[in-house]
């Protein structure tokens, strides 16, 4: 099943992707920790991404896994995805009673469009695999999808787009906040702050990717 959720060529760029070296750390990006700067002033405990991908390069195998779990509703890639970012996790010590699995929810307008919430089903099968309670801490306020936005107009959109679930108790939790994709961060670093002030106490974050567009890669 592992091997036929992908085609032979993406699978063979995954493996790729996910053994490419971070220029910081000296790993595997499925083995770095390494902070993204457009994150690093939240102070989070750990990070973990499995692949950088180039969204303008839409026949990438990279970009076709994106795609698929983001609009496909395929189970198949979202348990590809949420098993190796379990994985990654459980080699650093992620996981188990102590840490409470969540996620970054979808827009209103995306779940209508698409059907489905990819993230909280992706959460789901890493909080399984991580032997960890799966729990909605976010609730999304908004119902513009950022993709269509600028990084100025995702960052006022997502610093008023999140907030914390009054009805769950975060006071002291080890929190595992996933999600698909970091882009400019404006997204998870909105959630962090809205886990932080409802009191959590220390926070790891996780996405199946970073995106990285051409122009950042020749740089």
């Amino acid at each position: 099943m592992e091997r036929g959720t992908l085609c032979v060529d993406c699978a063979e760029e995954f493996a790729r992707a996910t053994s490419e070296i971070c220029v910081d750390c000296g790993q595997s990006l499925v083995d770095c920790r390494c902070i993204p700067a457009r994150i690093k002033t939240t102070k989070l405990v750990g990070f973990a991404k499995l692949f950088f991908y180039d969204p303008s390069d839409s026949y990438a195998p990279t970009s076709r896994i994106i795609h698929t779990l983001k609009r496909g509703r395929s189970r198949d890639a979202i348990e590809f995805l949420a098993k190796r970012i379990a994985e990654s996790l459980a080699a650093s010590g992620i996981g188990g009673e102590d840490w409470t699995v969540t996620f970054v929810p979808r827009s209103r307008a995306a779940i209508i469009k698409y059907g489905y919430d990819h993230t909280k089903l992706l959460a789901r099968v890493v909080a399984k695999e991580l032997s960890s309670p799966c729990v909605q801490t976010l609730v999304h306020k908004g119902n513009k999808e950022q993709k269509k936005l600028s990084a100025v107009g995702r960052a006022f959109a997502a610093a008023n787009a999140y907030h914390a679930a009054p009805e769950i108790d975060l006071h002291r939790k080890k929190i595992l906040l996933l999600d698909d994709v970091i882009t400019t961060g404006a997204t998870l670093s909105s959630c962090i702050d809205c886990l932080k002030r409802a009191g959590v106490s220390k926070i790891y974050c996780a996405v199946a990717c970073e995106s990285r567009r051409r122009r950042e890669i020749l740089e």
